[in-house]
């Protein structure tokens, strides 16, 4: 694939069209500083307090997009192309970059200091951003074919293919450079008009288990444990915030909205429990609150090897699921 980078853009000999390079600021000499880090783009290294705090690569690489564009919503699509740009990944490989950064920063769970989700979109760094450049010179290697000293940034995150026909196409590149001209003029207005309405970042969800309910024989033990195991593991999502265990267990056996507006919660999550030999099968739904209607709904069937097996293994695969559907919408 030819490209040629000119500012913030890519233009595409092969597919005829210019486009967002977030990648292009992956490279250059500046620090950025927001709250007690410090994100170096030449080192590559996220520092807390001067001490170097271990993150993945394609986590710095996501973190570093999100703070280079704080304040800007940075869409799922833009960041996969972005991060992934030779490899089809799913989004959930998106998903976990942003709880790594998420941890290596330090936030805790219905706390955004620093990253918002914008659901159905993609993500906004919200924390303020001061930009200090570092005058530290990046490495520069040779081109193959002429002996050109080539920038680190240019040579390393950005394929080039003949780069001396790419020098000789002056006057193709003072055209594209006035297109580009254009587009960004296009892209200001936009972006102005975009400034005036507000980024609200999505309020935390409140929620609460209520006690499971067996369907064929008498198993309050299991029943007490999913719904105890289950308000532990959910209280460290960060999308929600989880009601104690003590305040939704006046209502078992009751209608699950009505306790969801006595406990003045936006969503409740209940199940069931139902047995066949030795086959247990748990059945969650989590329902709206407001609506009255099945947000998500979903059945585990186990082999009874014992009962704290049982709420581990069943309860581990609820959160995942609720995680991924909460992170999804």
């Amino acid at each position: 694939m030819k490209r040629v980078i000119v500012g913030d853009f890519v233009l595409d000999y092969n597919n005829s069209c210019i486009h967002r390079s977030y990648m292009s600021d992956l490279g250059s000499g500046v620090i950025y500083e927001f709250g007690p880090f410090q994100a170096d783009r030449l080192k590559r290294q996220l520092i807390r307090e001067g001490r170097s705090i271990p993150i993945t690569t394609k986590a710095f690489e996501t973190l570093l997009i999100l703070v280079a564009h704080s304040g800007e919503v940075v869409t799922k699509t833009e960041l996969i192309d972005a991060i992934w740009s030779d490899t089809t990944v799913e989004e959930n490989n998106l998903t976990q970059q942003i709880s790594a950064i998420r941890k290596a920063l330090g936030e805790r769970p219905s706390e955004h200091k620093f990253i918002v989700t914008i659901p159905g979109r993609g993500y906004t760094f919200i924390a303020p951003v001061r930009e200090i450049v570092n005058f530290e010179t990046p490495p520069v290697t040779m081109s193959q074919d002429t002996g050109t000293r080539i920038p680190y940034r240019l040579n390393s995150l950005q394929t080039f293919t003949n780069w001396r026909g790419h020098r000789d196409r002056g006057q193709w590149l003072r055209t594209a450079l006035g297109f580009v001209s254009i587009l960004v003029l296009l892209a200001a207005g936009v972006f102005w008009v975009y400034l005036r309405k507000a980024v609200s970042p999505r309020p935390t969800q409140t929620i609460a288990v209520l006690p499971f309910k067996s369907l064929d024989r008498d198993d309050e033990f299991l029943g007490a444990g999913m719904r105890d195991t289950l308000t532990a593991k959910l209280g460290n999502l960060q999308e929600l915030n989880v009601r104690p265990t003590m305040s939704a267990d006046k209502y078992a056996g009751q209608d699950p909205i009505a306790a969801g507006r006595e406990l003045q919660v936006d969503a409740v999550l209940n199940g069931t429990i139902q047995h066949d030999g030795e086959q247990v099968r748990v059945t969650v739904q989590i329902l709206d609150v407001a609506g009255g209607r099945i947000l998500w709904g979903k059945s585990f069937d186990r082999t009874i090897s014992g009962a704290f097996a049982v709420q581990d293994s069943i309860s581990t695969e609820i959160v995942k699921s609720v995680e991924e559907y909460y992170a999804a919408n």
